[in-house]
């Protein structure tokens, strides 16, 4: 995926997702394998107004194949004890339709992450399309999982 095909299909993602009440913004990437900037969505996750932080990441894997990453921040601050927290991690991960929980131990986060590989040749409407019906069984498992990652977060 080129700068200019990521930056259309960011632009493409920004005007259905805002138009779902959502909000996003470009966060700078990170290189190569990298293309461009980061699409950070904040997703409402209650009714309360809690929200987790999605990150939108395309990278190039090859000439040909490339990379699309999906990564939640459940939970941006985790208590400093995390072993009960990582055995529920590996129950969740089994049971998990789509991608894996984790521990990011620097940033002392809750994440889930999911990636899917492109070819290049999917028009840009119809990988948009795909990419909104992905986030709705991500919103399903994370929303699931949300009540009891707070919990672990406070304890």
């Amino acid at each position: 995926m080129d700068l200019v095909r990521q930056k259309e299909l960011f632009q493409i993602l920004e005007q259905k997702l805002n138009g779902m009440g959502m909000q996003t913004a470009a966060a700078a990437g990170a290189g190569a394998p990298q293309v461009g900037d980061t699409m950070r969505v904040l997703v409402p996750i209650t009714d309360e107004g809690d929200a987790v932080l999605l990150e939108l990441m395309a990278a190039s894997i090859d000439e040909e194949t490339d990379l699309l990453q999906f990564y939640t921040t459940m939970v941006m601050e985790l208590d400093v004890d995390h072993g009960q927290l990582a055995q529920t991690l590996a129950q969740w991960n089994f049971l998990c339709p789509l991608g894996a929980f984790g521990i990011f131990e620097e940033g002392n986060q809750l994440y889930h992450k999911y990636g899917i590989v492109l070819n290049g040749t999917e028009e840009l409407d119809e990988l948009a399309e795909r990419v909104i019906l992905i986030l709705s069984v991500l919103y399903e498992v994370i929303e699931q999982k949300y009540p009891l990652a707070v919990e672990f977060a406070r304890k």
